[in-house]
């Protein structure tokens, strides 16, 4: 473009001092002739690189995803082609699932499993509630019983006592009656001879027969009476004890005996009741809960290895080199990836000198050129700055950093740009390369100019300089 500018001077000067020879060419119109567009080209570039600064460096980057598979296997398919665009979600390969989906299943059923150990836990809690229940009751129903078996005891004591009293009762009364007996029989034969003789009366015989025959009954209650007292003071046990004690003692023993196994049980069963999480579950629940958690943990692990084997085109672009074939085995190792997917998304970067950013803004207007549009101007807008360099990182480490270690060239600032107007959907290969300038809001008179140096610089886009 100067030179133009310096053509079409050149052209107006020829006109002036030697086609019309309006002014005279000598020294002083010379000096002036040569030192006017050298001054005026230096104004207009000092200018131009403030107010609409412009750059040889444009370039498109796009992200490059390195394709490693989450899981290892033989590769079943791979249904893409490479340089070929790729839709989001596309499969790109499948990896062979047989042994994830066999993996599936064992866990699966080891989860049913675990989910009935977690009821058989849980029945087992329901369990140990009844028997503490059980226990309570017995206990309660044993410690009931305790005051009536003790005042049997106390009844069979004093019963034994009642028997001796009637024993020595029934002993002076028999022993009374039998003296009587004597005395009634022998009356009953003084009687008898007097009135064989008919010196008694007959009357006084036959009463004294009847008062014999009333002892002889008296006498046979008194030793009926003696005997049954006799038998129930018989009916013991080895140690000498009253069988009806002995039954009370025994009984009152059992009914102990039966309090302190319901209050043994009921403590054992408190105990294991007691054995629970701070969260209030039984040991025995919780660990079948626990296992039961880690068992769905590792199913969902499975499933989601098992989605693993079909991968999926992380966003829309293109696989530019594509190796990966049917029957080979991947392994997710990040260091050995099985492809590079190169996403649709990317950056349209602008490189300038530090001091030339200083009036850019986001939203500035901008225009590129790139060398895969020979001749054609692309619209653009300013996105952000990226206010750092290479040179501005200090890296982390126990040394102090030195002036010799950093480098020493000059840093560049690169200015993001996005497609704008009709160009927005244009396609744009990584990696082109062109040239491009901004638009600032200050000094608008003269972006013309930066416009024309664009648009004449494009131009020459069109020949491929090439000695062959």
């Amino acid at each position: 473009m100067e030179l133009i500018l310096l053509l079409i001077y050149s052209f107006f000067v020829w006109l002036v001092f030697f086609k019309f020879k309006w002014l005279p060419w000598n020294i002083t119109s010379q000096v002036i002739v040569f030192t006017l567009p050298i001054v005026a080209l230096a104004v207009l570039i000092f200018l131009l690189n403030i107010f609409a600064p412009s750059s040889a460096d444009v370039r498109t980057l796009n992200y490059v995803v390195q394709v490693v598979p989450r899981v290892s296997g033989h590769v079943i398919d791979v249904p893409i082609e490479p340089n070929r665009p790729i839709k989001k979600d596309d499969v790109l390969f499948k990896i062979d699932p047989t042994p994830y989906e066999q993996r599936v299943q064992a866990l699966e059923a080891k989860v049913l499993q675990l989910e009935a150990a977690v009821q058989v836990a849980s029945a087992y809690e329901r369990e140990l509630q009844e028997q503490l229940t059980s226990a309570v009751n017995k206990a309660r129903s044993a410690e009931a019983r305790l005051p009536e078996l003790e005042a049997r005891v106390a009844s069979s004591v004093a019963l034994e006592r009642e028997l001796g009293e009637q024993l020595k009762a029934a002993v002076s009364k028999k022993a009374a009656v039998g003296s009587k007996l004597d005395l009634a029989k022998k009356r009953v034969a003084q009687f008898g001879q007097l009135v064989q003789t008919g010196a008694g009366s007959r009357f006084d015989f036959e009463q004294s027969e009847a008062e014999l025959a009333g002892l002889v009954a008296e006498s046979e209650g008194a030793t009926a009476a003696e005997a049954q007292v006799q038998q129930r003071l018989s009916a013991r046990t080895e140690q000498g004890k009253l069988a009806d004690i002995a039954a009370a003692e025994a009984q009152l023993a059992q009914a102990r005996n039966d309090l302190e196994s319901a209050r043994a049980a009921e403590g054992q069963v408190r105990q294991k009741l007691s054995a629970r999480t701070p969260d209030g579950d039984l040991a025995q629940v919780a660990d079948a809960k626990a296992q039961l958690l880690a068992g769905r943990a590792d199913l969902g692990e499975a499933r989601w290895n098992l989605e693993q084997t079909v991968f999926k085109a992380p966003a829309d672009g293109t696989v530019v080199d594509l190796q990966l074939r049917k029957g080979s085995y991947t392994v997710p190792m990040p260091l050995s990836p099985v492809m590079a997917f190169v996403e649709k998304e990317q950056w349209v970067i602008a490189v300038f000198s530090q001091n030339e950013v200083r009036n850019v803004e986001p939203g500035d207007e901008a225009e590129i050129a790139m060398l895969t549009y020979p001749g054609r101007i692309i619209k653009c807008k300013v996105d952000s700055i990226v206010w750092a360099t290479a040179q501005g990182q200090l890296p982390m480490s126990g040394r102090i950093p030195g002036a010799a270690a950093q480098p020493l060239t000059d840093g560049k600032l690169a200015v993001r740009l996005v497609l704008d107007g009709e160009d927005k959907d244009l396609f744009l290969a990584a990696g082109a390369r062109g040239v491009g300038a901004i638009y600032t809001k200050k000094g608008a008179m003269i972006h013309i100019i930066r416009k024309v140096f664009l648009r004449v610089s494009t131009k020459i886009d069109w020949f491929v300089f090439k000695l062959h």
